[in-house]
């Protein structure tokens, strides 16, 4: 995720009446992130760092003398009202807008599988699904937070149950689900379904595709 500095995006807002530049760059990330802190820099022609003033309405920003953390709440658009401080009082200099997105949302996975074949001594030692965010490396680390298992032997339903842990749910959070996942044969089906993680922004999808498995041995 990380670019060259000057890779990096810039917004330019130009004032009309003196051709003043602000300039806001996102040095971390290439774009703005929900819910995780984004570092900011911005400078205006003319005035000091430290005079500056930047305000949102979307999440928060704090910081002084041109370096910021911006913490968005929402993924939409988010303007920054840039003004100074000067010798007649506050000064109103422009606006810079971004676009706010959802983080990348992980891929749930059993081991480091998503899907297909796995033996039954691999899914006994299974604590849980995890979430697994590829090569987002500098994104936070998500946790499992629900889901609803079904285990199927033929055409019977062993097992079928919705297990909650908002601290991150684990198989033996329910005895018979555990129970169940010791006593597996080969050919049981296993469906995890509705499959929550504990986003950062309750405005964001927080639901994974589900995981389809067969035990092999």
């Amino acid at each position: 995720m990380k670019y060259p500095l000057l890779l990096l995006l810039f917004t330019i807002a130009r004032l009309n009446a003196s051709a003043q530049l602000i300039a806001a760059r996102i040095d971390k990330y290439d774009i703005v992130y929900v819910g995780i802190d984004n570092p900011i820099t911005i400078v205006v022609e003319g005035y000091a760092c430290d005079a500056l003033i930047v305000t949102t309405k979307n999440g928060t920003i704090t910081g002084s003398t041109g370096h910021y953390i911006l913490n968005p709440e929402r993924p939409e658009s988010l303007a920054l009202a840039i003004s100074a401080k000067t010798d007649t009082g506050i000064k109103q200099l422009g606006i810079s807008v971004f676009h706010a997105r959802c983080v990348p949302a992980p891929d749930a996975h059993l081991g480091y599988k998503n899907g297909g074949t796995i033996s039954a001594g691999a899914m006994r030692k299974i604590g849980g699904p995890t979430a697994y965010t590829g090569d987002c490396a500098n994104m936070p680390n998500n946790v499992i937070t629900s889901f609803t298992i079904t285990v199927k032997r033929g055409n019977e339903v062993l097992i079928n149950r919705k297990l909650s842990n908002g601290s991150g749910v684990r198989f033996s959070d329910d005895k018979d689900v555990a129970n169940m996942l010791q006593s597996l044969q080969k050919g049981d089906k296993i469906l995890l379904e509705n499959i929550t993680y504990k986003n950062l922004s309750k405005y964001c999808n927080n639901e994974l595709a589900p995981l389809d498995f067969t035990i092999t041995e």
